[in-house]
């Protein structure tokens, strides 16, 4: 992928989660666009973009943000290494077996992210299973369109 496409995706989604944030609310750690583009980059691409995409989206909401640094930085690398860990047990290439390792990662990211601000955790049956819906549910429409540009990935894995 050409980094003028890479700088413009980021942005594209850096833009939708600040249009939509009002909208969204307390659910913003969840239905974040940044973090589940941050996510499909992780299935999808090699350490270097993931990287380029984590800093630019760090930077951008450290400089335009009042959240502490601990704030923004925790959630993302949470979800980053979570899907790490959980595709070298499941096969992130089987289109609905990518949302076994994505939806855990993003309620993960979304609990760690709502300890930090309240220091409290929310694991009632109901706000789980909402969560969970949730994720799937952003993750499975934003993903749609994702898989779309993948071909322009040069570096992208692809089942052999």
């Amino acid at each position: 992928m050409k980094w003028s496409i890479l700088f413009l995706l980021t942005a594209l989604s850096i833009w939708t989660s600040y249009v939509y944030s009002g909208v969204i609310g307390s659910s913003l750690s969840l239905l974040d666009p940044v973090l589940i583009l941050l996510a499909w980059f992780c299935l999808q691409d090699e350490w270097p973009r993931i990287l380029a995409v984590s800093a630019m989206v760090l930077l951008y909401r450290l400089s335009f943000t009042i959240a502490t640094p601990l704030e923004v930085v925790i959630p993302p690398l949470a979800l980053i290494f979570t899907i790490r860990m959980l595709s070298g047990g499941i096969s992130p290439f089987h289109s609905w077996r990518r949302f076994l390792i994505v939806v855990p990662a993003l309620c993960l990211s979304h609990l760690i992210s709502k300890f930090i601000l309240f220091r409290v955790f929310d694991l009632s049956i109901e706000r789980i299973l909402l969560d969970v819906a949730l994720a799937f549910i952003v993750s499975a429409t934003m993903f749609s369109v994702l898989d779309v540009i993948r071909p322009l990935l040069k570096t992208a894995k692809y089942p052999d």
